[in-house]
């Protein structure tokens, strides 16, 4: 099938969404209507240099069928996330997906990739680590679309906050979701308009 457009897809707060099983989060949630269901928890072993590291992970099924039915249409999911390699090795198989991944934290356009750049500042860090990680996630997007050639979707809950259409020659989405519970029916219909369009 041809690729109509691609889907860089952020995984922790996006897909991963731990903060919806916090009971001091379970009076922001939205209506149970409007989010996804499906709410599975589970753990996955990463290997960090000598130690097994194991991270919780909490998704909905639902949306990883979603995430299938773009498939469908011709869509191309690529992980672009912190998780980078570790994405494609361990997620994938945890979720059945089998999607590539987009390195860019070690380095980007020749420049040190955000991990270094919070060791080296003086800035409270984290403020300054999302900052940093946010424009060097901006800065590949850019590089991939001139690349490709192709629309594209992305999926970030703090990154996509950068995106301007007017930076791409394109047709480009950008979807922020709520961090608490991820992507929710909301951003689904307007990732499906957007889609529409194209076909239009």
């Amino acid at each position: 099938m041809t690729c109509v457009a691609h889907l860089l897809l952020d995984f922790d707060n996006v897909v991963n969404v731990e903060g919806i099983a916090k009971p001091k989060n379970r009076g922001k949630l939205p209506p149970l209507g409007e989010r996804f269901t499906g709410l599975t928890h589970g753990f996955v072993h990463v290997t960090e240099g000598s130690v097994i590291q194991r991270y919780n992970i909490s998704h909905h099924t639902e949306v990883i069928d979603f995430i299938g039915g773009l498939v469908d249409r011709g869509v191309q999911p690529i992980w672009l996330t912190t998780w980078e390699r570790d994405a494609f090795l361990t997620l994938n198989p945890y979720l059945g997906t089998d999607f590539p991944y987009i390195p860019w934290v070690t380095q980007v356009g020749g420049s040190p990739g955000y991990m270094a750049a919070a060791r080296a500042g003086s800035q409270a860090r984290d403020d300054y680590v999302t900052s940093v990680r946010d424009a060097r996630k901006l800065a590949r997007v850019k590089a991939f679309t001139a690349e490709t050639g192709k629309p594209f979707i992305w999926i970030d809950d703090t990154a996509a906050l950068l995106h301007d259409p007017d930076d791409f020659s394109v047709p480009s989405l950008a979807v922020v979701p709520n961090p608490l519970y991820g992507i929710d029916r909301k951003d689904a219909e307007t990732v499906t308009a957007f889609l529409d369009g194209l076909d239009a």
